[in-house]
């Protein structure tokens, strides 16, 4: 009797092992003359990456068992479109895609949850994810990024991208171009940047340093720290500002040409600096500084409206 009841246990262990196991399924074709893909992922992550062949080459496995995958190609537009079943088993589901691309094929991305990566690119991408990691490495070309909850991380490349994450931290290092760092909770940091630049956070923090500003730039916080290190000549407007956070320039032994503006809530917040200023006012509730370094019309905006405006040598 034990032993019945042994080889019973044996059997529905099998059994439920065969019903939960997932049965992946495997994409491997080869497309040219490729002008436009599109992605539509539920739940994947998508690697992009440069073409050795001069042929776009697209990669995939996928739990057949959870999702129903198409991949289409016509007039010139590779789409890889995929869907959850209904009836779908419980626990995770996985996909992976890596697609190859020669150079100036446009990609346009949609994914709910999963990491996106671009590496090794010259185009022009749109991307949108819910939750995941979206990193460029040398990436060169335009990208419209919206993450709902994942990092951004830009290492390496050049170009005119534009990234909002919602709660992520935002990450740009060794990199030039029209670039464009938002997030609504997380920390923006910029390191070692050559450009036009606007870096903002809504809670978090937004420090940039090593920047040699080609353009305008911006770094703001609405209650976080904006803080940013002066790193060679600044011929353009230039903000550090925090709503109730503290706004820190460090002039880092650079000389500035132009005017410096200081600027706080005239009962909540301060204004610190290592020299006197020419011009003191008050308008509307708001305490403002002026340092005059030179008639060039360049301006310097620090300010904060309840922390502490702080200029360092």
């Amino acid at each position: 009797m034990k032993k019945l009841i042994s080889n019973f246990t044996f059997l529905l262990a099998v059994i439920c092992l065969a019903f939960s196991s997932p049965v992946f399924s495997q994409i491997d074709e080869s497309f040219s003359n490729v002008k436009k893909v599109k992605f539509d992922i539920a739940v994947g992550d998508i690697q992009l990456q440069k073409s050795n062949s001069g042929k776009t080459e697209l990669l995939g496995n996928y739990d057949e068992g959870k999702l129903n995958v198409e991949v289409l190609f016509k007039n010139g537009e590779l789409s890889v479109i995929e869907k959850t079943k209904k009836k779908k088993t419980r626990g995770s589901i996985d996909s992976k895609y890596t697609l190859s691309i020669p150079d100036d094929i446009f990609v346009n991305i949609n994914t709910g949850t999963g990491d996106v990566s671009l590496n090794d690119l010259s185009t022009k991408t749109n991307i949108n994810t819910g939750t995941g990691m979206v990193s460029f490495q040398n990436y060169n070309g335009a990208s419209k990024l919206n993450s709902g909850t994942g990092n951004v991380r830009v290492i390496d490349s050049k170009g005119d991208i534009d990234m909002n994450s919602g709660t992520g931290n935002v990450m740009i290092e060794n990199s030039s171009g029209d670039l464009v760092a938002n997030s609504g909770t997380g920390n923006v940091k910029v390191d070692k940047v050559k450009g036009k630049l606007a870096a903002n956070s809504g809670t978090g923090n937004v420090k940039g340093s090593n920047v040699h500003l080609e353009g305008t730039a911006s770094f703001n916080s609405g209650t976080g720290a904006a803080q940013y290190v002066l790193t060679g000549e600044v011929s353009n407007d230039l903000s550090v500002n925090s709503g109730t956070g503290d706004a820190i320039l460090d002039m880092n032994g650079q000389r500035f040409e132009g005017t410096l503006i200081m600027k706080c809530d005239k009962d909540h917040g301060s204004i610190s600096a290592p020299f006197s200023f020419d011009k003191t006012e008050t308008k509307d509730d708001t305490l403002i500084k002026y340092k005059y370094f030179g008639d060039s019309g360049v301006e310097i905006q620090v300010s904060t409206g309840t922390g502490k405006a702080k200029v360092m040598k």
